[in-house]
């Protein structure tokens, strides 16, 4: 079973995802330790945001279809 990291885009087993270097939606073990500062800082906002959109019961925006209506989506 495989995810992608959304920091560098790598395959993620569920072995990688159980590394102390995996944080989800922020860095793997394959890259928590090459990723630039600008780009982790951006991968930890976007983060952020995801989280706050799911406490709100809300779609997080990147990838969201606006033209779908509530019930569509």
């Amino acid at each position: 079973d495989y995810d992608q990291c959304h920091a560098c885009r790598t395959p993620v087993s569920v072995e990688d995802r159980a590394s102390e270097h995996y944080v989800a939606g922020i860095s793997c073990p394959h890259c928590w330790d090459k990723l630039p500062e600008k780009t982790r800082r951006s991968a930890i906002d976007r983060q952020k945001q995801i989280e706050l959109a799911k406490a709100r019961n809300m779609p997080h925006p990147i990838g969201y279809n606006y033209k779908q209506t509530p019930s569509e989506a």
